[in-house]
């Protein structure tokens, strides 16, 4: 039934450990593949992208750690924050299902990009609430 998940990560939520747990035991229930996506902002610095890369790799090293079958992409490109959600989309529809952790919108914000799938994609959205997060400052 879940044979591709999508799981898009924002390296933003630093405690992501419990989310990345959900991912590895979904994907060994449903014998399924992972593919671990994420996208950098358009306004990160120098040092920003290498923290991207390094919570990114952690990502990858977790699942190869837990035998999960994965393939990654870490698009350097430089996305807007409306156009993230856009881009999961797109890539949504080339799996069985979405895996994307939520976290309370802070004062300000828009809608979360958890919220923005569940609305706009045609497969089963799996939202993990992060209990506790912890955000870089941005």
């Amino acid at each position: 039934m879940y044979d591709k998940i999508l799981f898009p990560v924002s390296f933003y939520l630093l405690d992501h450990e419990e989310l990345v747990d959900h991912a590895v035991e979904a994907a060994s229930s449903f014998d399924a593949s992972v593919h671990l996506l994420s996208l950098t902002h358009a306004d990160e610095g120098k040092q920003d992208v290498e923290d991207h890369r390094n919570a990114f790799n952690s990502f990858e090293m977790r699942l190869e750690e837990a035998g999960v079958p994965y393939t990654s992409e870490l698009r350097e490109d430089g996305a807007e924050y409306d156009e993230i959600s856009d881009a999961i989309a797109d890539e949504a529809e080339d799996h069985d299902m979405v895996l994307v952790g939520h976290t309370k919108v802070r004062d300000g914000e828009p809608r979360t990009t958890a919220e923005d799938l569940i609305n706009r994609v045609s497969v089963p959205v799996f939202v993990v609430p992060m209990a506790t997060p912890r955000f870089r400052d941005v």
